[in-house]
């Protein structure tokens, strides 16, 4: 039986064990975004292919993956239903598992008195979960994204025939990376537009070919469903409807981007609210097999704990607000390390002073979660994803179950390689009074 983004402690269970069995799939899209075709044992797990995952706005995942294609179907026409211009695949990358293993291991954490047993390698636990590769008939799937084709290479050697392709998600469409949707005129949109209304209205243009840009509805934070656009907006030709996207998020002081089911989301920015109440969706720790190769660079130059914002100009008055990091808990507090002041912000995404502040305090955060970044290669936990929480103990870096951000990921789709996070630790965002 298959589970598809599916987190529940048989997944835990599974994904805690000594051997793993990574799995790799491949849905080839209609224009609906409807699977009308799998791709899973021509997946070459021992040839270069990866997905790169990170926070930012906009597209924030790519992939590579290497396809054994003996027979030629995947070489590329117009005709062919798996890849050409303009088409879209999903990924998903999972954990594979069978009934009867899940069941020994079950029974085995029932009967174990101490939870740190279960990560002793011994030779009891390898024995209990091999198995062959023919026997794994159940597979926890993860999503990674939906992703159009940018290029596509075949090669021959011989009797080895291989194709590699590479795709960027659903975002590269709106913007530069797959050479669509550059304004050819200026783009405006007037002042006091429904912003829901914007987002909607750019979803849904014609390609040109009588298809919708994208036919999936997005999902859009309901906290903002009245907002207006306090000003025009215009995009000058050569610019790309995806610039309109990210600055209608940016007036809001919202994440724009596309997640793992390929769905536009519009998500608040303000961080410090968001993640001091989400759970962490793992908890590494020093002493557990799933964490390892840690490194953490602290870049003190670019800490920031002042920020200023000020209006361009709006009616002749004066805008602005000051935010400031007096987070106690942080180590670049003002009080700790005396002010230290990002350059003036000015914005025209400043209409009025609740604006203001909420836009330097988003500023302030966005400086503040870069300035100390830990680096360390996870086992193969397919479920993790960007701008979520893990926790994280280490000895050596005196953590205890201390809360990173995840910032990115490099998943290899290899059945041997691990997976490199780069995380940001929590505890240097600032606190703002009343949030």
């Amino acid at each position: 039986m298959d589970y598809t983004n599916v987190f529940n402690q048989d997944y835990i269970n599974i994904a805690l064990q000594p051997i793993v069995y990574p799995r790799f799939k491949v849905e080839i899209l209609d224009a609906n975004e409807n699977a009308i075709a799998e791709i899973i044992n021509e997946i070459s797990a021992d040839s270069s292919g990866s997905i790169s995952i990170n926070y930012q706005q906009g597209v924030r995942r790519s992939c590579t993956l290497t396809l054994i294609d003996s027979n030629g179907v995947f070489l590329p026409n117009s005709e062919n239903k798996y890849f050409w211009i303009n088409r879209k695949f999903k990924v998903y990358t999972g954990l594979a598992f069978n009934r009867n293993m899940l069941n020994a291991i079950n029974l085995k954490h029932a009967t174990q008195e101490e939870d740190v047993l279960l990560h002793e390698d011994t030779e009891e636990d390898i024995i209990l979960v091999g198995t062959e590769v023919s026997e794994l008939t159940d597979t926890y799937w993860f999503s990674q994204g939906v992703f159009y084709l940018t290029n596509l290479s075949a090669n021959r050697d011989f009797s080895n025939k291989t194709v590699v392709i590479n795709g960027v998600d659903k975002f590269g469409l709106l913007s530069s990376e797959l050479g669509y949707n550059q304004l050819e005129g200026t783009y405006a949109v007037p002042a006091g537009t429904n912003i829901y209304s914007t987002i909607r209205n750019i979803l849904s243009l014609d390609k040109g070919n009588g298809e919708v840009l994208d036919p999936i509805i997005p999902l859009l934070d309901p906290i903002y469903i009245d907002e207006i656009l306090p000003y025009d907006i215009n995009k000058s030709p050569g610019s790309y409807l995806g610039d309109i996207l990210k600055e209608t998020a940016n007036v809001l002081g919202c994440d724009i981007f596309y997640d793992v089911d390929g769905r536009l989301n519009l998500v608040s920015g303000m961080l410090d609210i968001g993640y001091s109440q989400k759970a962490t969706t793992w908890e590494f720790s020093d002493v557990l097999r799933e964490y390892s190769g840690t490194g953490i660079d602290y870049d003190f130059t670019s800490a920031i704990n002042v920020v200023k914002v000020m209006a361009d100009n709006i009616n002749d008055k004066i805008i602005q607000h000051t935010a400031e990091n007096n987070n106690p808990a942080s180590s670049t507090r003002i009080e700790l390390i005396g002010k230290k002041v990002l350059p003036l912000i000015n914005s025209s995404y400043i209409y009025n002073s609740a604006r203001a502040k909420d836009y330097a305090e988003y500023i302030l955060n966005i400086e503040s979660i870069i300035q100390t970044i830990i680096n360390f290669n996870s086992s193969f936990l397919p479920h993790l994803d960007v701008n979520t929480i893990v926790g994280i103990t280490d000895e050596y870096f005196e953590y205890i179950q201390q809360r990173f951000i995840v910032k990115s990921l490099n998943i290899p789709l290899s059945t041997k390689a691990l997976i490199s996070v780069s995380a940001s630790n929590t505890a240097e965002l600032p606190y703002f009074e009343g949030a």
